[in-house]
């Protein structure tokens, strides 16, 4: 009878860890536009260390920390960091642009659809200066402005 008790607490205990474990463990795919904002935002933290090291060099050099040539030289390279992070933010291929583009309008569109299965109610009349449908709570119509009557 203790073995039975032992073997069923055993088992209660590799469930309950695993079942708290799973969420750890387990991966949720990420949109495309996460991978991409968090690339851009990875590039530009990369350029504001780059932009306070040039400015600490700066310092370094006017209080006489470093000797004249050496600032040269590490500005340079500094200078040349800066500039190659820079062509990297502002270019892009028009491709990966478009396909991130059209991933991020996939995703809002399934997480809209998501949020709000069913659209507002919609009444059956119309606007009378543009024909546009207007809604049960709208006093305006939103397309040309023409009051709606009550």
């Amino acid at each position: 009878m203790s073995v039975a008790i032992s073997v069923t607490c055993a088992l209660l205990l590799l469930a309950f860890f695993s079942l708290a474990a799973r969420p750890i463990l387990t991966r949720r795919p990420r949109p495309a536009a996460h991978a991409a904002a968090h690339a851009y935002l990875e590039l530009q933290h990369h350029k504001e260390l780059i932009f306070a090291a040039i400015k600490e060099l700066e310092l370094d050099q006017a209080v006489g920390k470093i000797a004249d040539e050496d600032y040269v030289e590490q500005r340079r390279l500094l200078e040349e960091n800066a500039i190659s992070l820079l062509r990297k933010l502002e270019s892009g291929d028009g491709s990966d642009r478009a396909a991130i583009t059209q991933q991020i309008e996939h995703d809002v569109a399934q997480l809209v659809d998501t949020q709000n299965p069913v659209g507002p109610e919609i009444d059956s009349e119309s606007c009378s200066g543009c024909g546009a449908r207007r809604s049960a709570d709208y006093r305006f119509c939103p397309q040309c402005g023409t009051e709606f009557s009550a």
